[in-house]
């Protein structure tokens, strides 16, 4: 670790290249190049892998990131990659539109004389590498399950809850109001931050592991589900096979608090027979666990 890391007294912060105003004139592409190798290296060797990770304490998804910054600077990209993605469904999304300044960067401690190592810049890099080599595989569960989940809602929750779902076998179905996958990711973010590209090669590796969407064109307005999008209401529902109980209304201000939904259609419904059929609608971030629960596991 002598070697390869703690080179902050001896190398500066840099980050990738700018690309010049007569450049941007052009297109909406993004403002900042890719490290090359040489660099993100150089960058991820600034690490001083102190005892206890501040950068990890203060990501809101705790990732490993002193250990991927020691491997991406031994070289070991692939394994750089598998352990980003260990804790994030999308790494090279958020190393380009992370706040890093007031999370895992603005809390480094070199920060404070030395610059902080560019955290993002690396994370970013990594990702990139892992699609053009082909590291990046589809989520494809180890054994396939009876039960299926639909989620409302394409942005970044529901595809991160479609991606933890499936990898542990459920069939999952994504639906959105929109015609494209992404959410904001993809309707309030603009190419020079991010790529719609990005987004969109995510959505196909998705795709090819069985995780199904439908867009505005699949809506009818008639339909059920349909009011309850155009409503702008979350709905969380579990049926049977053959037979449906009534759709429960949840304010999405106060979905944080509704912490155990199993109780609460008992209380509506009396009993419910978990692990037949679920679906989580409208669920962000609540769909994962919501989604677990009622399906018993």
């Amino acid at each position: 670790m002598g070697q390869k890391l703690l080179k902050f007294v001896s190398v500066d912060q840099a980050m990738p290249s700018k690309r010049t105003a007569e450049d941007r004139r052009h297109d909406f592409a993004e403002i900042y190049a890719r490290f090359d190798p040489a660099a993100a290296r150089a960058q991820a060797s600034r690490c001083s892998q102190c005892g206890i990770p501040f950068c990890q304490v203060h990501c809101p998804l705790q990732n490993n990131i002193p250990d991927w910054l020691m491997l991406t600077a031994e070289g070991r990209l692939e394994e750089a990659y598998e352990l980003s993605s260990a804790t994030n469904n999308f790494p090279e999304i958020c190393g380009r539109i992370c706040p890093q300044d007031r999370l895992c960067e603005g809390n480094c401690v070199i920060e404070k004389g030395f610059g902080a190592v560019t955290i993002g810049s690396v994370e970013k890099f990594i990702t990139d590498t892992a699609w053009e080599r082909g590291w990046v595989k589809p989520p494809l569960p180890l054994r396939e399950r009876g039960q299926s989940v639909g989620i409302i809602g394409a942005g970044p929750g529901g595809l991160a809850a479609a991606e933890q779902l499936r990898r542990k076998g459920y069939q999952v179905h994504v639906y959105d109001r929109y015609d494209r996958v992404g959410g904001l990711m993809v309707y309030g973010i603009p190419n020079f931050k991010l790529d719609k590209e990005v987004v969109a090669r995510r959505h196909r590796r998705r795709f090819r592991a069985n995780v199904w969407f439908s867009g505005a064109a699949a809506w009818s307005e008639r339909s059920w589900v349909g009011r309850q999008i155009q409503m702008g209401g979350a709905v969380l529902r579990v049926t049977k096979p053959t037979t449906r109980c009534p759709a429960t209304e949840v304010n999405p201000e106060t979905a944080e608090r509704d912490a155990d939904p199993v109780a609460e259609l008992r209380n509506l419904y009396g009993h419910v027979e978990l692990g037949v059929h679920a679906e989580v609608v409208e669920g962000g971030r609540f769909a994962v666990g919501d989604a677990i629960e009622l399906l018993g596991e």
